[in-house]
């Protein structure tokens, strides 16, 4: 899996002003409030427009920024153009998508209820790790429902070789919190607070995709690989 690991961490560094980009928009998504303080209605239409402008424009960039990197994993290349390779795959990712969302809620909702409250942010994080195959076979095998049942299944029958990947994810995880702890500090230093959500951003956005690529790789080969009876 290390091998994995050091190809997936090759294979984003190569295409990093992708990865920045997509990091550039998250952020703006998960941390603007949108909120409009206009006089005019023209200009408030504008603004308006504008916005969901560019969050249909991220809703199509976020699956094409999978499916080019689940592309180099399969074919050494993107074959087909970044737009047709969102098209291809939205319905699917955003299936699956919405699916885990759901599940990260109920877990959080639960967790609130029993009394975990310090933890219910933490926990439901902790819970999707079993989804790490889940995305990767969204996009190599084109489904979305099924890709669930199978990547759950592959998670826990390959748990021993994953736990490099588990541990990058936890990283992940700790980046988070972390980075969620430093910024709500820093809330009345705007130019520090700004800085700092794009450097914890930016680094999420980085070890989500060097997850997803070396998960690719990994089922991709195991895949291949004949099944011992």
């Amino acid at each position: 899996m290390k091998v994995y690991l050091s190809r997936a961490v090759k294979t984003i560094n190569a295409n990093i002003l992708l990865v920045i980009l997509y990091s550039c928009f998250y952020l703006y998504l998960t941390h603007n409030k949108f909120t409009i303080n206009v006089k005019s209605f023209l200009l408030f239409l504008i603004i308006l427009v504008g916005i969901l402008i560019f969050v249909i424009f991220f809703a199509i960039f976020a699956p094409g920024t999978y499916a080019y990197f689940s592309n180099i994993v399969k074919y050494g290349n993107s074959q087909l153009s970044f737009f047709k390779n969102a098209i291809k795959h939205l319905l699917n990712f955003y299936v699956v998508a919405l699916l885990i969302g759901i599940t990260y809620f109920a877990i959080y909702v639960i967790a609130s209820l029993i009394g975990l409250r310090n933890i219910n942010t933490l926990l439901p994080s902790l819970m999707l790790i079993p989804a790490l195959y889940i995305l990767p076979i969204v996009f190599i095998r084109e489904t979305n429902i099924e890709a669930i049942s199978t990547g759950l299944k592959f998670f826990f029958r390959n748990i021993q070789p994953s736990v490099p990947l588990i541990a990058v994810a936890v990283l992940q995880i700790g980046i988070t919190q972390i980075g969620a702890l430093v910024v709500s500090a820093t809330t009345q230093h705007l130019f520090l607070s700004i800085a700092l959500k794009s450097l914890f951003s930016f680094a999420n956005t980085y070890i989500q995709f060097i997850l997803f690529v070396a998960a690719s790789m990994y089922f991709l080969e195991i895949a291949k690989a004949p099944q011992k009876n």
